[in-house]
This record gives C-alpha cells, sequence and structure tokens, in this order.
C-alpha cells in the first residue's frame, strides 16, 4: 500500500476548494490552463485523480484514487504545477489581470467564510459573459482558515492567482467604486 500513496502524492497537480473540502490531486482530461477548462467543462462533475480530500470542519483526511466534483460546489481552484506550455502562459497573462486591473475583496459564506482580495479585471465577477462562470483573481490573499489545519491551507493563504467561482461569492466590496 506504501506504493500506492506515493502515487497519490506525486499526482497533484491542482487544488480545489469546495463548501465542504480541500481537494489536491490531478484534474482529468486538462489539456490546457485550468481556468479554461472550467469556463468550457461540458459535464456537470470535474473528475479529479489521486485526490486527497480534508474536511474543512473537522480537518479529517480522505484518500481516494478518484472524486467527482459537483461544480457547483466549487469555490476556488488553482494549478499547483504549471502543466501548460508558454502559449498557455502567455494567453493567461492576457485574459488575467492588465493595467487597468482593480482591487476587490470577495467574500464566501458557508462552512468557513473566507475572504478573498485580489486583483481582476474591471467586471469579471458580473454575469456579462454567462458561459463563463469563473474568474481569474491575481495576486490573491484568502483569510478565514483555522490556523491549526495544517500547512496545505497556510500555502492557500497566498496565491499568485486563485480562479473563483462567481456563485460562491456571496459579497464583493469592489474599491474602483470608490466615490
Amino acid at each position: 500500500m506504501a506504493n500506492g500513496r506515493n502515487q497519490i502524492s506525486q499526482m497533484i497537480e491542482d487544488v480545489i476548494l469546495t463548501k465542504a473540502f480541500l481537494i489536491k490531486g490531478k484534474v482529468e482530461g486538462k489539456f490546457h490552463r485550468l481556468s479554461k477548462l472550467l469556463n468550457t467543462y461540458g459535464r456537470n462533475f470535474l473528475v479529479i485523480s489521486g485526490a486527497t480530500m480534508v474536511d474543512l470542519a473537522r480537518g479529517e483526511t480522505i484518500r481516494t484514487p478518484q472524486v467527482h466534483i459537483n461544480l457547483n460546489q466549487i469555490v476556488l481552484a488553482h494549478e499547483l504545477v504549471e502543466t501548460s506550455g508558454d502559449f498557455y502562459q502567455k494567453a493567461l497573462a492576457s485574459e488575467g489581470v492588465s493595467d487597468k486591473s482593480i482591487r476587490i475583496r470577495a467574500f464566501h459564506h458557508g462552512a468557513v467564510n473566507l475572504e478573498f482580495t485580489g486583483l481582476i479585471r474591471p467586471g469579471a465577477y458580473e454575469a456579462q459573459a454567462l458561459e463563463n462562470r469563473f474568474f481569474v483573481m491575481e495576486d490573491c490573499t484568502i483569510r478565514g482558515f483555522d490556523h491549526g489545519m495544517g500547512k496545505d491551507f497556510q500555502r492557500l493563504e497566498k496565491l499568485p492567482y486563485a480562479i473563483l467561482r462567481k456563485e460562491a461569492i456571496s459579497y464583493i466590496y469592489d474599491f474602483s467604486q470608490e466615490a
């Protein structure tokens, strides 16, 4: 069994935060940026292989070869391992934050209440693009995790970027709207 555990830990490329779990593993069928995959995904359930799931309320860990995540449960996603090439890195930069980026604070109300602070494209959180259920936040700081939950949660407190699901956000303070 030790060999199986090593396989699971070696496959961690992606982190998905849902309303109930922090899930680490590898998103199956990902051939480009995770943000693009999430916005164009045609199924209800995202498949993660080699999954480690950490319960947000109790901190219990579950390891499983595969888990299917309902997209409506996703709060945040992040690629730990950049699997795409320079072309996709350039595409992310052009679709992501620009000189006209704005700072926001976004709040998620759930089993764990979270605050996300960072830079986004103006209006990225609005529903103008109905096909885009997710938006990218650069220079993302996350507050609200219990510090006793472990290193996995401490690593999420400051990310170069995070992919947020629009409908998981309860409140937004948009600093560009200040008078």
